[in-house]
């Protein structure tokens, strides 16, 4: 969905810890956070006034994080996402975090994150991964993105457009095909790799082309953009900015990484990133 004025849709902030921090530390930062927005008058993160935020824990932090914000923190509605999950379903499959036991823990899953994918995802393992998330009631965060830097917009955009029907092809082999995965609440994340922890994003017309190409490949399904990748409090503003009002191409929120783990920047971002009231 395009993020405009017509509609007044506030973005998704998504943070991601990674492996950062230990399950205690993780906690201390979930309640630094919502400390710190009650001080700034930040009374709901309900995606009308203020932007949806999500923290996304690691696998050991889900369950304490996400119960501090619900027993302490409910009225923020601070959503919780599960970093993965498994390409299985409940059974047999020692170690693995399967969807169905994320319920009630988290809202969403982040799948398919160029870290994951390093580490041996497919675009088989990714897409059964969309499909039990989606089954489990979870809204699928699907991570695309390009390698090289230098790669010209022509090359660039169908290389991650290819990422996204890949995966969205093996989810609906699995059952679930776009518009189910659309009505599921589907959304999906660009992040060039080159632009991952490196300082040096990708431009806001380049997310916008690549937002422009997925929204084409859902053939007028309404389908959210956030752009991931070196991503701080410094050049929020213009990500939402330059993109915002945008008849297609906007983005609808953004992923971050290494700046999301201070407190007080995560929310100077979710600060930017706001979309004023008419």
């Amino acid at each position: 969905m395009a993020m405009n004025r017509g509609d007044m849709q506030q973005p998704r902030i998504i943070a991601n810890w990674k492996a950062n921090l230990s399950p205690g530390e993780e906690v201390e930062r979930a309640r630094s956070i919502a400390q710190i927005a009650l001080e700034r008058g930040l009374s709901v993160f309900n995606g009308i006034d203020t932007p949806t935020l999500v923290l996304a824990p690691s696998a050991v932090g889900l369950v304490p994080v996400a119960s501090l914000l619900q027993r302490e923190y409910g009225n923020l509605a601070i959503e919780v996402a599960a970093q993965d999950c498994s390409a299985e379903g409940i059974g047999a499959h020692t170690g693995e975090l399967v969807a169905a036991n994320l319920v009630g823990i988290a809202a969403s899953v982040i799948i398919g994150h160029s870290e994951r994918r390093a580490a041996g995802d497919t675009d088989s393992s990714i897409g059964r991964k969309i499909a039990h998330a989606a089954a489990a009631g979870l809204r699928p965060i699907l991570c695309v993105g390009d390698a090289t830097q230098s790669a010209a917009t022509e090359a660039r955009v169908p290389e991650v457009v290819g990422q996204f029907e890949r995966a969205i092809a093996q989810a609906a082999a699995a059952g679930w095909p776009l518009d189910r995965l659309v009505a599921a609440g589907l959304v999906v994340a660009y992040e060039p790799l080159w632009a991952i922890g490196s300082h040096t994003p990708a431009t806001p017309m380049d997310a916008m082309a690549v937002a422009r190409g997925i929204q084409g490949a859902g053939n007028g399904l309404a389908i959210p953009v956030l752009y991931g990748g070196s991503v701080d409090a410094g050049n929020a503003a213009s990500w939402c900015d330059e993109t915002r009002g945008q008849a297609d191409g906007a983005l609808s929120g953004l992923l971050v990484g290494g700046a999301s783990l201070d407190p007080r920047e995560l929310l100077d971002i979710v600060g930017a990133a706001t979309m004023p009231r008419r």
